[in-house]
This record gives C-alpha cells, structure tokens and sequence, in this order.
C-alpha cells in the first residue's frame, strides 16, 4: 500500500494545486489520472501478482497438515510467460503444477483430482490423477477447462487427513471484484462530477446561451 500511496501523492499535489487543470488537455489528463488512482487504491492487493509476497502471505501456497503446497496455472496457447493462481483467464486447456516446497512431501504418495462445482449433488470430476511418489517435488496435470465457473484441485497426501483445495475460477469473476468493479465506476462519476463542476470540466464547460441573445 506504501508504494501505491507514493505514487499517488504528486498527483493530488498537483490537482491541489492547478498545474494539471490549466488547459482542456491537462484537464482530460487528470481526471484519467484520478480514475487511475481510484482504481489503484481500490484494486485488491492479491490481483497485483505474488512476486515477492511472504510465504505464509503467497495466495497460491495451501497447506497440507504441516506442510506447505505452492500451486501455480498456465495457459501458455493465450498467456505465453503468465502465472495465474486463483484464477484462471480463459477457458480450454491448462496446466497446473503444484510444487511439493517441504522435502519430506516429496517421499509420500500424492494424488491430484479436478473437480468442477455445480449445484449438482456430485461434483464433476474432470481429472483423476492416482497417487504416486514424487522424488522432484513437482506435480504437473493438463485439464481442459471447458466452461466457466468455479473448479477446484483437490491433492490428498499420504499421512495427512484430508484433502487440500486449491479453488480456481474460470473465465469468470468473483463476487468481491464485481461490488469493487461497481464501487469504483460510481466513485469515479461521484468524483468527476465534484471535481468537474468546480473546475470546469465537460460537459461543465459548455457555456449557457442567455435567453436575450437567442433569435
């Protein structure tokens, strides 16, 4: 948040203070400017990738008992050097790699199932990959992802109860981003016309023609 918030700082400066308002270009310029910062400060931390996030903190990482799972998607056809974790862009083929970070991990048997969820009374299963043991520590799987929705990857581990989800969704966004999506178009129409009507944006700009001059 540190490094949105100095980012941000000279463009309210110079809102605050003219420089970027004295022309009707520099004038469109800076209520893109705003809606740009709007948007930084209301994007979720998580949509920004998690290069360099902590370890306990990395979204992509689950635990199995007490050890860790990082799992990562691709779909290298579209999105040729993009790592996606929660969420994937588009629909067809992908690949899931999910990485066995504890050594001990790498000597139990691992199994990998894909299952889509439906309102179903069983789930769909698109993908069964029986246990096995996993010297590298990498596991991959290739699905093909057919419709959008919500997915999940579920890994069982010998010795751990239980099954670790990694939930994916599909061409398709979340609740969360949608109210975001819908708090940030309005904040941004709020904003503009706050900030438009004092300093003379459009459509505040267009000059009223008085009734004595008209005819």
């Amino acid at each position: 948040m540190s490094s949105r918030l100095s980012f941000v700082q000279p463009i309210f400066h110079k809102l605050q203070s003219g420089e970027l308002t004295s022309r009707p270009r520099a004038q469109l310029d800076s209520a893109v400017k705003l809606f740009l910062l709007v948007a930084m400060l209301l994007v979720p931390i998580g949509a920004w990738g998690h290069g360099g996030v902590a370890m306990d903190l990395d979204p992509c990482i689950e635990r199995a008992g007490v050890y860790l799972v990082h799992f990562s998607a691709y779909q290298p056809q579209e999105y040729a050097t993009e790592e996606f974790c929660r969420s994937v862009p588009q629909t067809g083929s992908a690949i899931l790699v999910f990485d066995l970070i504890d050594p001990e991990l790498r000597k139990k048997s691992a199994g990998v199932r894909i299952i889509e969820e439906t309102n179903a009374a069983e789930p769909r299963l698109l993908l069964d990959i029986p246990a096995r043991v996993y010297p590298s520590g990498v596991v991959n799987a290739e699905v093909d992802f057919d419709t959008p929705g919500q997915y999940t990857a579920l890994m069982t581990v010998d010795g751990v109860d239980g099954a670790v989800r990694f939930p994916i969704r599909v061409a398709s966004l979340s609740n969360t981003m949608l109210v975001l999506i819908a708090g940030l178009l309005i904040g941004c129409g709020v904003g503009y016309y706050v900030v438009g009507g004092k300093l003379g944006w459009p459509p505040f700009s267009v000059k009223k023609v008085s009734p004595l001059l008209k005819g």
